[in-house]
């Protein structure tokens, strides 16, 4: 079954990646949340948990020329695709600022294992180039709990 997302479920996060270099056609930026967040929309299908989906509530702030990203899981991923026209606004920007949602993770985590990862990937033909990564640290965020029942 589909579980039920409101605002009362959701974690809303702003993110501001600054990029050492610009996107080029090909590049990937994949980000990665801390385990038990899940930054993807619930699947009409059971089959396609596993495929990259829509992101829960994406707002683009970096004066609109990110196209929208696709989720998996705790993955946020970018693609500069190849065989449509680098887009001159983002390829002239190393700043990708947006908003997001995760579902409330339904688990603690450790203060190590409480980070982002964000990656630059250029890939070149079969070859895969890091250009950039970096992790930071997340705010603390308590798993909510289940309804109570209090007598």
């Amino acid at each position: 079954p589909a579980s039920i997302r409101n605002e009362e479920t959701l974690v809303p996060i702003r993110f501001l990646l600054q990029l050492p270099s610009e996107v080029q056609a090909g590049d990937y930026i994949i980000l990665t949340g801390p385990p038990g967040y899940d930054f993807a929309e619930t699947p009409t299908d059971v089959g396609r948990f596993a495929l990259w989906r829509n992101c829960l509530s994406f707002i683009d702030e970096t004066r609109g020329v990110l196209t929208p990203p696709t989720c998996r899981d705790r993955q946020v991923r970018f693609i500069q695709e190849e065989r449509i026209l680098v887009n001159e606004a983002l390829k002239a920007t190393t700043e990708l600022f947006f908003t997001s949602a995760a579902l409330y993770p339904a688990l603690s985590v450790s203060a190590v294992e409480n980070t982002f990862q964000v990656e630059h990937l250029r890939y070149l033909g079969e070859e895969v180039e890091l250009v950039a990564s970096r992790t930071q640290a997340a705010p603390p965020i308590a798993p909510r709990l289940k309804t109570p029942v209090i007598d």
